[in-house]
């Protein structure tokens, strides 16, 4: 797959063989990824939400990592892109590739399993503190949805930071997926709608897609 961020033209590998592994999807950038990295361009010097320059980053099942890859090459001061173990190869892959001669060396990789303990290394990323969490097209399953929110709880958190930014933004394939999202999420966070005047123009109106911004409830950072 090929996109253009800022400058950069991307070159992004999608190893389909992984999609038959059970409960992989992230060997294929999908389209809720392709509206937030553009959102990011969009936003690149505005000082919004979603401005990425100077921040720390962190990609919750960033798949293929487009939207590390993006952070990166509009100016994230760091950049942690975090997936299951088996995507690890391709998400470093795909950054060796885009992120050369820009800022590659402030991108970190580690495995992530939502709802599990984090390594010694994430938690040592995490405590520095995060400013923006991101997370696309995550959950195809309701099962996935409460370890899914644990994890951006955890992280939340463990950053310590109570500005800290957390998005999330799903396509709409099950209305029940979206209930549950929501169920368990309210259990922890404030949400509010990314206004829509942030998108990218191409992607405005936006249609089919839900694109939450998450603020974690005081009692959660106490």
């Amino acid at each position: 797959m090929q996109i253009d961020i800022g400058s950069c033209s991307l070159t992004l590998a999608q190893p389909r063989s992984l999609l038959a592994i059970p409960g992989n999807t992230g060997s294929k950038v999908w389209d809720a990824g392709v509206i937030v990295a553009k959102a990011l361009e969009h936003a690149a010097g505005s000082g919004s939400v979603l401005d990425v320059g100077g921040k720390v980053v962190l990609e919750v099942g960033a798949g293929c990592g487009l939207l590390a890859i993006a952070a990166a090459i509009l100016g994230a001061s760091r950049v942690i892109a975090t997936d299951m173990r088996d995507m690890l190869p391709i998400l470093r892959r795909n950054i060796g590739t885009n992120c050369r001669g820009t800022t590659g060396d402030a991108v970190f990789v580690d495995d992530l399993t939502w709802g599990q303990p984090f390594s010694v290394q994430l938690l040592q990323k995490l405590k520095l503190g995060v400013d923006i969490v991101i997370a696309t097209d995550c959950i195809f399953n309701e099962f996935l949805v409460p370890p899914f929110i644990q994890s951006l709880v955890d992280i939340a958190v463990i950053s310590g930071r109570p500005d800290c930014r957390l998005f999330v933004a799903n396509e709409l394939r099950s209305s029940d997926v979206t209930f549950e999202f929501l169920k368990q999420s309210l259990k922890f966070f404030e949400l509010e709608e990314v206004p829509r005047q942030l998108l990218h123009p191409a992607f405005y109106p936006l249609c089919g897609f839900i694109f939450y911004r998450l603020r974690l409830r005081r009692r959660q950072e106490s």
